[in-house]
C-alpha cells in the first residue's frame, strides 16, 4: 500500500458537487437523501474537480479521487501510476445554466459516461467521444473524422477540442479549450469566441473556443508574433478601453475593401472593425498615415482608417 500526500476535501473550501451532477458523470445510481453523498465510485478512477474537489470522503491525489488519500497497489506491482484512460471517469466542471444542442454539455463537460469527453461533432451539436489522450490547450493535435458519420474525434483532453484554423491547408491544428463565455477563458488572458469546424462559409459549423491569448505585437507591421503563432491582428478593446492585439496560427484571405467577420478573415497588416464590414488598414491614434479617410479611435493606442 503506498500511501501520497493528499489534498483532503474536509481540509479546505471545495465546491460539492451535487447528486444530481455525481450521476449524470458517473453514469451510476446513486440512494437519494439529506447529509454526505455516497456515490459508488472505485478509487483513482474519478478525475479531481475544480480546486481538487471529490465526493465525500475521498481526497484529490495526483488529479485521481482516493479514499483518504491511500492508493492500494496490486501485489507484485511496482507500478502505482493513474489507470488506463478509458477507464477515468470526467467530474463535470460546473452545471450547466442552459441546454445546449446534442447529447451532453462542452463547456461543463457533463452528461458522459466514463472514459468519454463531451466536444463537438462535424455538424455543430454536443457529442460524446471516447478520451484516447491528454494534449492540452495549444499543443499540436490530430483530427479523426469518420466517413459517413458526424463522429469527430481528436486526441486533446477533456473540454479541449483539435481545430484547424486553416481548413484550406490540414497540416496543421492545435488543440483550443472550450467555454460557454469570457469567464471561461479569463484565466489564460483569452476570450470565448467561435471558430470553425472544417469550413469558413457562411453559416458552417463552428466551436465556441476560447481564443489565442492576448499579445503584446505591432497590427499595423506585423512583428512581434514568433512560433506557430505568427501573425498579429488587431482584436476587440477590452471594458477599460485599452486596445488589444494577438497572436494567430494563421491568416485570412480577404484583402483591403473586402468582406470579412473579424480581422482574422484579413491579411495581415489590416483590420475589420466592428460595423465595418471590411477589411481595412489599422493606424496610431492620432496619427496622420491613413491613405484613405482618418484614423478612427478601435481602444486606447490603435484604431481603423475609414
Amino acid at each position: 500500500m503506498t500511501y501520497r500526500g493528499a489534498v483532503s476535501s474536509g481540509a479546505m473550501a471545495v465546491r460539492k458537487v451535487s447528486l444530481g451532477t455525481l450521476v449524470a458523470a458517473l453514469g451510476a445510481t446513486a440512494l437519494a437523501g439529506a447529509g454526505c453523498y455516497s456515490p459508488s465510485v472505485v478509487d483513482g478512477k474519478l478525475l479531481c474537480g475544480p480546486s481538487n474537489a471529490c465526493p465525500d470522503d475521498f481526497s484529490c491525489v495526483d488529479g485521481r479521487c482516493w479514499r483518504g488519500g491511500v492508493m492500494t497497489v496490486d501485489s507484485g506491482s511496482t507500478d502505482d501510476g493513474p489507470p488506463p484512460l478509458d477507464l477515468a471517469c470526467q467530474l463535470p466542471r460546473c452545471t450547466p445554466s442552459a441546454p445546449v444542442a446534442g447529447a451532453c454539455d462542452p463547456a461543463c463537460q457533463s452528461g458522459c459516461a466514463c472514459g468519454e469527453k463531451c466536444t463537438i461533432d462535424s455538424t455543430g451539436a454536443a457529442a460524446c467521444v471516447k478520451v484516447t489522450d491528454l494534449k492540452q490547450p495549444f499543443e499540436a493535435c490530430d483530427i479523426e473524422v469518420v466517413a459517413g458519420s458526424t463522429i469527430r474525434r481528436d486526441n486533446c483532453a477533456a473540454g479541449s477540442i483539435c481545430l484547424n484554423p486553416d481548413p484550406i491547408s490540414t497540416a496543421s491544428a492545435w488543440c483550443f479549450a472550450l467555454c460557454a463565455s469570457d469567464n471561461d477563458c479569463a484565466a489564460i488572458n483569452s476570450s470565448c469566441v467561435h471558430r470553425p469546424i472544417g469550413s469558413t462559409a457562411a453559416g458552417a459549423p463552428v466551436a465556441q473556443v476560447c481564443d489565442v491569448p492576448f499579445a503584446v505585437c505591432d497590427p499595423i507591421m506585423n512583428t512581434g508574433c514568433t512560433g506557430s503563432k505568427k501573425f498579429c491582428y488587431l482584436a476587440s478593446p477590452d471594458l477599460a478601453g485599452n486596445s488589444r492585439t494577438v497572436c494567430d496560427f494563421t491568416t485570412g484571405s480577404s484583402g483591403p475593401g473586402e468582406s470579412c467577420g473579424w480581422s482574422r478573415d484579413c491579411f495581415p497588416g489590416l483590420v475589420c472593425p466592428p460595423g465595418v464590414g471590411r477589411c481595412v488598414a489599422p493606424c496610431i491614434n492620432g496619427s496622420n498615415t491613413c491613405t484613405v479617410g482618418t484614423c478612427q479611435p478601435y481602444g486606447a493606442t490603435y484604431g481603423y482608417c475609414n
